[in-house]
């Protein structure tokens, strides 16, 4: 069974934010059909709280039946530019996968991932797949859902103080469990290095035009048009004002991953971060701190500590996710 688009002939089910409409393409009843939608949205709703390169949210669900589905990268959501080999994508594609996981666990599933090599590069077109989905019976595990609701992506004033040594050793721990070193620097001269460094890089951004346009196309001058969008980056979120980034930009001519588990690490200690991903992603800016820090392949740079509550960002509504 495949579930599509459609203007007439719609199966409907009622997600906890929505209704989601679909042509069906079987000889299932609609009571089975508006049944196996409405369990995917359930886990949607929550998994959608996951974060994504620039809150771009490339996912898309396909759904086969209650227990499959079929996850899908919208390329138009991808960044051919700043994000053209795709890493940071298919990162962000496989933390939308976890958050199904945490959501479905909270339910009595275990999600069960058959990934399948997606090419998120600047190449993809279309809705690529990524990874078969499917739910299997399992214990009921809510903790880990808590966390996701609460985490939050915090670019405010960081209060100086240094994460409990006790998170560290976790998030020290998580990162290993997965295969990757993991070091954390208190000392003052290395953090305001970093955290200028990643200022910085937006001006290395803004210089080029590919770049500048790419991150105005995501960048949001409105509350209210963050609220319509459902995406991207709002000025909350930013800490500026909306005329001063439409001044900015305008005028300034210049699959389970190790990720998605640190970041509920973190917030089960009450931290919260900022990833510098276009630290990574820029050429200049990554030169800079592969020669401050000689580490070889370092592919993730993030701030770490305490802030105010940080406001939530847009996020598209749970029927525009399912197909």
């Amino acid at each position: 069974m495949r579930l599509q688009p459609a203007a007439s002939l719609d199966a409907t089910a009622e997600g906890k934010k929505g209704l989601c409409r679909f042509r069906v393409k079987s000889r299932q009843s609609w009571a089975d059909i508006a049944s196996a939608v409405a369990i995917w949205a359930d886990l949607v709703e929550d998994a959608r709280r996951a974060p994504s390169p620039h809150n771009t949210q490339p996912w898309l669900l396909e759904v086969e039946n209650d227990r499959h589905a079929l996850l899908l990268c919208r390329a138009e959501r991808t960044l051919p530019v700043e994000d053209a080999d795709g890493r940071f994508l298919t990162c962000g594609l496989g933390i939308f996968a976890e958050a199904l996981r945490v959501a479905a666990e909270a339910r009595g599933y275990e999600l069960v991932e058959e990934l399948l090599a997606p090419d998120l590069s600047a190449r993809a077109r279309g809705d690529v797949p990524v990874a078969r989905l499917a739910l299997n019976d399992g214990s009921t595990d809510g903790e880990a859902l808590r966390l996701l609701l609460a985490r939050r992506t915090s670019r405010l004033s960081y209060d100086g103080r240094a994460a409990a040594d006790a998170a560290l050793a976790e998030l020290t721990e998580t990162g290993a469990r997965h295969g990757h070193t993991v070091g954390f620097s208190s000392e003052p001269d290395f953090v305001r290095w970093a955290v200028d460094l990643n200022c910085a890089t937006l001006f290395y951004d803004l210089a080029e035009d590919d770049r500048r346009a790419e991150i105005r196309h995501w960048t949001r001058t409105s509350e209210h048009e963050a609220a319509r969008k459902g995406d991207g980056f709002s000025p909350s979120c930013l800490g500026f004002s909306g005329p001063l980034i439409r001044l900015f930009f305008d005028h300034h001519r210049a699959v389970r991953p190790f990720e998605a588990v640190l970041k509920l690490a973190a917030t089960r200690h009450g931290l919260v971060l900022q990833p510098f991903g276009s630290v990574i992603t820029n050429p200049t800016a990554h030169a800079r701190l592969d020669e401050r820090l000689p580490l070889g392949d370092l592919w993730l740079l993030l701030r770490i500590g305490y802030s105010a509550e940080p406001p939530p960002s847009a996020r598209l509504p749970v029927e525009a996710l399912l197909r």
